[in-house]
């Protein structure tokens, strides 16, 4: 799969899930409306009907009213108005009831929001004997209407507004019914927290669902990319040696070779040189059919670590020799019970030493050093290389990987040493860490468990 497509599949994957999440805020958004217009139609009807079970005394404000006119008292100003909403409200406290009525009401219909609640006056109108209305009082809106009984005083910011009318024989007026939940938005957060659980679950495991498909993809590609660059390596790695002894052969033929017999072995050194790196590729794709890790467990030995790297070391030495390579060794470590299967480990170490001198444009200098503590034994490989970026620090271990910028293009190889390395170690339970930065060199760390601790601490 190519990049662009790639790029189109997340893209359209992407599509896919902003359009599941739009969907679902529309669903949750269009069920918190339809629960609240429900709340608001039942706690309406409820309000009403406890408000016209108000034993409100007419026949009182009649006969205060009706006074109050025959001694020609009422007037439109603030003390006669004063004088008959005393009455007004005189006659609600005195039922007293209304609090308690709604919460009654609201717990039978299992609504268990908190409110406050209000009775105001709206309008006061006074009838003559032609049933007349001449205004008494009149509220251009409810920051004006008067508070008469409850514990809301604030009827700016209400959810319900419910209004009244009431006709006696020398009056009429509006009461207004007014009803606030001040936490109106958590009690139906609190009512609908199955659904909202439901959906957030959803969209959980659909983001996971994408991150993981996404990831998938990527991996895919790289791993695909890694192939690709491991066929055209061994392509290249393997044109080489058959070119040259494709040469040479056709050389063997030659009348004038025949009759030379130094041209005739150096003609054969240069087939067995050849031979010998074909039979070096052959060993290293071989190396990725390992063992079962479980069977290393039964092939590990009680070794000297140290007297396995010293050995390592003067091998290693000669096999570079025209590189003037440099390797100070520092053992410190003092542990028992370090299981190692020999040919394996050492197989792991030389190819860290192998690419320390590969990738070094300067002298090879290189730097061993172990220690321990109670629990394991430690080995570092310090060189002074071209170093591996920070973001190809996590991929360096894998499979087909090879750094791709720099000299390190220039380099020969399959990208399987370092993975190699990393299988080893972990097999025999320990961990492989690299560290470093571009042109300062790498620092890998061995990590090897004790299976019965050490003598001492050593650093």
């Amino acid at each position: 799969m190519n990049r662009k497509r790639i790029r189109i599949a997340i893209l359209l994957l992407g599509t896919a899930v902003m359009a599941f999440l739009a969907v679902q805020f529309v669903l949750v958004s269009k069920s918190l409306k339809l629960e609240r217009k429900e709340f608001e139609f039942k706690t309406r009807l409820l309000a009403t009907d406890v408000f016209f079970e108000i034993p409100l005394n007419y026949r009182e404000v009649e006969r205060v009213t009706a006074e109050m006119m025959r001694k020609s008292e009422l007037k439109k100003d603030s003390a006669s108005q004063e004088q008959v909403f005393d009455h007004l409200k005189h006659a609600l406290i005195a039922y007293g009831g209304v609090g308690k009525k709604l919460e009654e009401r609201f717990a039978a219909e299992n609504i268990a929001a908190d409110f406050n609640f209000a009775v105001a006056l709206n309008s006061f109108f006074l009838l003559d004997d032609r049933v007349h209305q001449i205004p008494f009082f009149e509220s251009n809106g409810r920051s004006e209407d008067i508070h008469l009984y409850g514990d809301l005083r604030d009827f700016s910011g209400t959810l319900l507004n419910t209004s009244f009318f009431y006709w006696g024989s020398n009056f009429s007026m509006q009461l207004n019914f007014y009803i606030q939940y001040p936490r109106l938005q958590s009690y139906f957060l609190g009512r609908m927290k199955g659904l909202m659980g439901i959906s957030l679950a959803a969209v959980f495991i659909i983001l996971g669902v994408f991150g993981f498909v996404v990831q998938t993809i990527l991996k895919q590609k790289r791993l695909s990319d890694m192939k690709t660059d491991f066929i055209n390596n061994i392509t290249h790695e393997l044109h080489t040696p058959l070119s040259t002894i494709a040469v040479a052969t056709k050389n063997l033929k030659l009348k004038t070779v025949g009759e030379n017999p130094q041209k005739l072995v150096d003609l054969a050194e240069v087939i067995e040189r050849q031979n010998k790196r074909l039979q070096g590729i052959i060993d290293n794709v071989m190396k990725l059919s390992f063992f079962d890790k479980k069977e290393i467990a039964d092939m590990r030995l009680e070794v000297d670590a140290h007297d396995l790297l010293a050995g390592l070391v003067r091998d290693f030495k000669v096999k570079y020799m025209e590189r003037d390579l440099a390797v100070e060794e520092n053992y410190r470590a003092k542990a028992d019970g370090l299981s190692l299967e020999p040919s394996l480990f050492l197989t792991a170490v030389f190819n860290i030493l192998d690419n320390a001198v590969k990738y070094t444009l300067e002298t090879p200098r290189i730097r061993l050093h172990t220690w321990n503590d109670e629990k394991y034994f430690y080995l570092s490989i310090t060189d002074n290389g071209t170093g591996i970026p920070r973001h190809a620090q996590k991929m360096i271990f894998e499979k087909f990987y090879r750094v791709p910028e720099g000299n390190i293009h220039k380099t020969k190889g399959l990208g399987i040493g370092l993975y190699t390395s990393r299988w080893i170690i972990e097999a025999h339970g320990g961990e492989i860490t690299v560290s470093g930065k571009p042109e300062e060199g790498s620092v890998f760390t061995i990590k090897l468990p004790l299976e019965r601790g050490a003598r001492g601490i050593q650093t």
